[in-house]
């Protein structure tokens, strides 16, 4: 009987943290997300132009592209992984909020890795072009739990923003607006809102 009232209480401290949680949002998540964002549409930018013949680069500086794109990304993660290793939401609500977006991470990081295997096994590219809209999927569902947790209209948004780039990826099909769709969401879902919960966190951090 003590362990089951125990257990009750675990779970109300739990629901309270929830709903009595921190509002602010993480200033390191949010320049995460505008950094990675932002390299992530430039590359795909820059494809885009490439492979549709409006700039002609040769293919050594396509690989360049590639490469310094997921350099300044894993660069990113790193430095602000090692710089706040220690710190982070005290609440269960910042918590879940955060895990929410670092297991949208590691999920994508598996993806990469079984459609990498699929399009090695097969010989074709096609497994990468599933890839996108698995993955836009997925962040669409992870700025939905922020929606709930947070209760803000723009990240309500932003998850519905995700969930349409998805579906037009895959109706779009394979041509060379892939890469531009894939650019422009990038910019608009993944960027902008991590230059906005930069600025959401900004007035926090200047008064402690």
């Amino acid at each position: 009987m003590t362990d089951k009232l125990a257990d009750v209480r675990a779970d109300l401290a739990f629901m309270r943290g929830l709903a009595a949680g921190d509002e602010t949002p993480s200033h390191s998540l949010g320049l995460v997300l505008f950094v990675c964002g932002g390299l992530y549409a430039v590359q795909t930018f820059i494809q885009y132009l490439s492979f549709g013949g409006h700039v002609d680069l040769p293919r050594l500086a396509d690989l360049a592209v590639v490469v310094i794109a997921n350099a300044g990304v894993l660069g990113t993660i790193v430095t602000v992984t090692m710089r706040d290793w220690s710190k982070g939401p005290k609440t269960l609500s910042g918590r879940a909020y955060e895990a929410a977006f670092i297991a949208a991470g590691l999920i994508n990081l598996c993806l990469v890795v079984i459609f990498g295997l699929m399009s090695y096994r097969t010989g074709s590219a096609e497994p990468w072009l599933v890839h996108a809209e698995v993955v836009f999927a997925l962040f669409g569902g992870t700025w939905f739990i922020a929606f709930r947790l947070r209760r803000r209209l723009w990240q309500g948004a932003v998850s519905l923003g995700w969930f349409a780039a998805a579906i037009l990826l895959a109706v779009n099909g394979v041509n060379n607006r892939f890469l531009l769709i894939t650019s422009l969401a990038l910019l608009l879902l993944m960027s902008l809102p991590g230059y906005l919960l930069m600025r959401a966190a900004r007035p926090t951090q200047a008064k402690a």
